[in-house]
């Protein structure tokens, strides 16, 4: 099984063309910034810059996948409903405009009230053999077998069955609730298809 790790690298400051956890979306001025029930809009949790790391399929070669959340105590969660994409959303750039500047004044997480990322974090990539479980922790990873302090919130007949990108806790950087790990899963025919409408959202703690 093939998945790819993710390393935290603290000391390279990101643009909004870098792949990255936290700090401000890459965004273009003909779209419509994603905001929650509230009407607020939602922060960037992490992006994934396809043109930078040789990923293979069935991900992408080419655009940016990016993660929003909610600054609310669930941190845009819905225990019951986990894939209403109410108060988080998954959204897929097929396209990126490089000539796009940091003018539109999007919000940053360090304005949060209540997120799990601290900073803006620039990530890199590793391509690994197994499933993940063998590697130390931060569990931080695209694909491979998923972490939790709890329980898988996937039922046993659940069509999620593709880990699509895992952000854990990790010190200064990281913090889901008390030392938690957070997971969104897709249906591996939906990854294929650019299809991210249809993602399932759960973070727990100890």
């Amino acid at each position: 099984m093939r998945y790819y790790r993710i390393k935290i690298e603290p000391g390279d400051k990101p643009t909004i063309f870098d792949s990255k956890i936290g700090g401000v979306a890459y965004w273009t001025s003909d779209k419509n910034y994603p905001v929650g029930a509230n009407g607020k809009p939602l922060f960037l949790l992490a992006q994934i810059n396809f043109e930078r790391f040789n990923f293979e399929p069935p991900l992408q070669n080419a655009g940016m996948l990016q993660f929003f959340i909610s600054d609310d105590d669930l941190m845009g969660a819905d225990y019951e409903n986990p894939t209403a994409q109410k108060n988080f959303r998954v959204i897929y750039h097929e396209r990126i405009d490089y000539q796009t500047r940091d003018e539109l004044k999007l919000p940053h997480n360090e304005q949060a009230e209540c997120l799990p990322v601290y900073g803006e974090l620039k990530i890199s990539f590793s391509k690994e053999i197994g499933d993940g479980s063998e590697h130390n922790p931060p569990y931080h990873q695209i694909f491979g077998r998923p972490f939790f302090t709890q329980d898988d919130p996937r039922s046993d007949d659940s069509e999620f069955d593709t880990l699509l990108l895992q952000i854990d806790s990790e010190g200064e950087y990281v913090l889901w609730g008390d030392m938690g790990v957070g997971n969104f899963f897709i249906r591996r025919q939906d990854l294929i298809d650019k299809n991210f409408s249809d993602v399932l959202y759960n973070w727990d703690c100890c």
